[in-house]
């Protein structure tokens, strides 16, 4: 896979990551705990995550 297209991955996941933990934060959780391959789509559902709960719990202005 291209950088290009690896980048176009990590930011749907991250998007995702991002929108799910703020609509179904138990699917998130539920979709991070299960064994996966941490591919680079699944590393932006993390790091999608990690950012609401920045926002959310203030550390982000």
């Amino acid at each position: 896979m291209s950088e290009q297209e690896n980048e176009k991955l990590y930011t749907k996941g991250f998007n995702g990551g991002y929108a799910l933990s703020k609509s179904e934060p138990d699917l998130v959780n539920q979709i991070l705990s299960t064994e996966n391959d941490w591919n680079i789509f699944v590393q932006g559902i993390r790091d999608g995550r990690k950012e609401y709960l920045k926002e959310v719990n203030g550390s982000v202005k």
